[in-house]
């Protein structure tokens, strides 16, 4: 049986409608996994691809260390979590040394150098 063009159904708009909007996510999100990494804005508010920065958060601590030097803020604390938290939260922050007798903790700003001393805890900032 032959057809002839007047017996082919039109692709309705519904169809064609999803299939601009498919290729519109296609090409955002190509955008976001390419150019916005450079600093080109998007296309779209939705930034596709990207995924805010973790939270910082302390190492494991270092029992019988000082992180000796770079000191810009002390404190006395409760115990080895107040100091930690206190430094985690704040962006200046690089590093902690917490004296065990005195509760007093010492926060850096700068990854200060690591010496041996009994009396002493401390630990550095990861991801900030």
């Amino acid at each position: 049986m032959a057809t002839n063009d007047t017996d082919r159904k039109e692709p309705s708009r519904a169809w064609i409608a999803g299939l601009v909007l498919l290729g519109i996510v296609g090409w955002q999100l190509y955008l976001g996994f390419t150019i916005q990494e450079i600093g080109i804005p998007s296309v779209f508010s939705i930034k596709f691809g990207t995924r805010p920065p973790p939270p910082a958060r302390m190492s494991a601590i270092e029992d019988g260390y000082d992180r000796h030097g770079s000191d810009y803020k002390d404190f006395f604390a409760t115990d080895i979590g107040q100091c930690l938290n206190e430094c985690a939260a704040d962006t200046r922050c690089k590093a902690i040394s917490f004296n065990k007798s005195s509760k007093q903790c010492w926060m850096k700003n700068a990854y200060a150098e690591r010496r041996q001393n009994p009396g002493f805890i401390s630990a550095v900032k990861i991801g900030d």
